[in-house]
């Protein structure tokens, strides 16, 4: 099993990198945050990243797919995604279209409307998320970075 990998940035999509190790490209894909942050990256750049690995059966052909996160934390929160009932990887990593620490957040509140806005978790998703997760993703949540997520505070009104 790969867990970790570390090599000079490639071509960067919305969904994947190519990382060269060694003479071979590998071909990982991202959740979008990381796809995002690694593409204001100069191509070169030494990059790590952690990863998960499995094979994705289409018929009788299996195809190893690398999926990769900047923190070890990233990747500990997209394998407990993988818990919940009918969330394949492919649909967990796209979902993670916001901090860790936010998505965290809302599952152990029961957020299901925030959840709801992830990319492709419906109504029934978010409630499975919630009914699976709450109150096991609570190590996840930052503080400092929720607050930063937060709207800045209206301003006291004068009298």
């Amino acid at each position: 099993m790969i867990r970790r990998i570390r090599g000079e940035l490639g071509a960067v999509t919305p969904e994947t990198v190519e990382l060269h190790v060694n003479g071979l490209w590998y071909e990982v894909v991202l959740p979008p945050a990381s796809a995002e942050h690694l593409a204001e990256r100069e191509a070169g750049a030494e990059t790590e990243l952690y990863t998960f690995q499995f094979l994705q059966i289409d018929g009788a052909r299996g195809t190893p797919v690398l999926m990769g996160f900047e923190t070890p934390a990233q990747r500990d929160f997209f394998e407990r995604l993988l818990e919940v009932p009918r969330f394949g990887p492919r649909s967990a990593i796209r979902s993670i279209s916001i901090p860790v620490a936010t998505y965290a957040k809302a599952i152990e509140i029961g957020d299901t409307k925030m959840l709801r806005s992830l990319p492709g978790v419906g109504a029934q998703k978010a409630k499975d998320i919630v009914a699976t997760l709450q109150g096991k993703v609570g190590r996840f949540i930052d503080v400092a970075e929720v607050e930063a997520t937060r709207p800045p505070a209206a301003p006291p009104e004068s009298d």
